[in-house]
C-alpha cells in the first residue's frame, strides 16, 4: 500500500512482517512481525487492519440413496446462511440436508418427481429455489417451528438441535435445557 505519508509493504522473509515506510523518516523503516494473511494500511495514520487465517475444519457426510435412486447423483449444492445448513439436490428430485458444522444429516425428502437441472439461493428465506424439468419453479427451506423439534426428537440429536436453534434465533430449545 502507498499514499503520499506511507508505504506499507509485507515481508515473508526471514519472517512474516510488516514494514511500514513514513514518508516524513524515510530511512527509518518500522518492522511489525505479523502472522495475519493480509495487512492494510489506514492512508493518513499509523494504524494497521490485519486479516488473520480463518480456522476451518474439513468435515465429510456420506449420501445414502434408497435403492430404487442407485442411479441418482447430485447436481448442486447449496448453503443457508441463515440457519447453517447445506442442501444437496439431486437430479431425481430428492434433497439432503447437512448442518455445516458438524456435516449432521439432518433431513432427507423428494422435493419433485421430476429431474432437477438448476438451482439458485433464496437468501431471504434461508432456502433455495429449483427448477425442474416440466418448468416448475420451487422453493425449498425449513419449517421453523418444527426443526428443532424435529432434530431433538426424531434424530434424538439434543445438541445439534440446541445449536441450530442458536444460529438459527429458532423455537423449539426453550424446553431442552434447564
Amino acid at each position: 500500500m502507498e499514499s503520499d505519508k506511507y508505504i506499507c509493504v509485507r515481508e515473508t522473509a526471514p519472517q512474516n512482517s510488516v514494514v511500514i515506510i513514513d514518508m516524513n523518516m524515510p530511512s527509518q523503516p518500522l518492522r511489525r512481525p505479523i502472522t495475519a494473511d493480509s495487512a492494510l494500511m489506514n492512508p493518513n495514520t499509523r494504524i494497521l487492519a490485519l486479516k488473520g487465517k480463518p480456522s476451518f475444519t474439513k468435515k465429510q457426510a456420506d449420501l445414502f440413496f434408497p435403492p430404487d435412486f442407485a442411479d441418482d447423483f447430485p447436481v448442486a449444492m447449496q448453503m443457508s446462511h441463515k440457519y447453517s445448513l447445506i442442501y444437496v439436490i439431486t437430479k431425481l428430485g430428492l434433497l439432503f440436508v447437512y448442518d455445516l458444522e458438524s456435516a449432521t444429516a439432518v433431513y432427507r425428502n423428494r422435493i419433485s418427481p421430476d429431474p432437477i437441472f438448476l438451482t439458485s439461493e433464496a437468501s431471504s428465506v434461508g432456502g433455495f429455489y429449483a427448477i425442474n424439468r416440466r418448468g416448475q419453479v420451487l422453493l425449498a427451506t425449513v419449517n421453523e417451528t418444527t426443526l428443532v423439534p424435529f432434530v431433538s426428537g426424531q434424530l434424538n440429536n439434543l445438541e445439534l438441535a440446541i445449536n441450530l436453534a442458536k444460529r438459527g434465533n429458532l423455537p423449539g430449545a426453550e424446553n431442552l435445557v434447564r
